[in-house]
């Protein structure tokens, strides 16, 4: 009887280890900052500027020890990185703008297809098509031709109008971790995951963030 309690305090000791181990984690990146952006708390940030806010600590089958975070994209981050990306444009020459705006159009042609409603619709609005050509590497790139010349700055502004509205899209889900390091001091992202996210680079998505 006496080795039965002692197993069964052997357990529950074990457990509340356990759950101290992931919860102090959890603590440990919210209360956090990351090094680029000191001043303001991860917790802070990533709670204020997703809906639906949940963390999670996990241990992998090799043992790292990981920070799960999982939101929505909320309309106030959409908005507030729409309006920072536009200000930043205005910035730019005009020739830089059209690259921008080719660029996004590379983005959209990646996630809908040339054949997609989107240009069909954009392309019978202004008299364009989409053709293809080739850049050094074998990049492919995508730009329009349009039957009248001065159509073409007003299908680039559209195409870059349809990019804001799907880019950072409301409602989107995310999902960030942290890996904690071994003495559990410190911590660093290894996985940034949304479909409003797919073709940026981490830091780009922390800096929008963290705008």
């Amino acid at each position: 009887m006496k080795k039965i309690i002692c197993r069964c305090l052997m357990v529950m000791m074990f457990s509340m280890q356990i759950i101290a181990c992931t919860n102090s984690d959890v603590a440990l990146v919210k209360s956090g900052v990351m090094s680029a952006y000191n001043k303001n708390t991860v917790g802070n940030v990533f709670d204020a500027s997703f809906d639906e806010a949940q963390w999670q600590a996990v241990t992998t089958k090799k043992g790292e020890r990981v920070v799960r975070f999982t939101g929505k994209i909320s309309q106030d981050l959409h908005d507030a990185v729409v309006a920072d990306v536009e200000q930043k444009t205005q910035t730019l020459k005009v020739y830089q703008q059209e690259e921008l705006k080719i660029q996004y159009i590379q983005n959209l042609v990646k996630k809908q297809g040339i054949d997609g409603a989107l240009f069909q619709q954009l392309n019978a609005d202004y008299g364009c098509v989409l053709r293809e050509s080739s850049l050094a590497g074998g990049v492919i790139w995508w730009t329009p031709t349009c039957q009248d010349n001065a159509n073409w700055g007003q299908y680039l502004e559209a195409a870059k109008q349809a990019f804001f509205a799907q880019a950072w899209q409301v409602g989107d889900t995310v999902e960030v971790e942290w890996t904690i390091s071994a003495d559990g001091k410190q911590f660093d992202v290894t996985q940034m995951a949304s479909p409003s996210w797919e073709g940026l680079a981490y830091e780009h998505i922390l800096a929008a963030i963290y705008r």
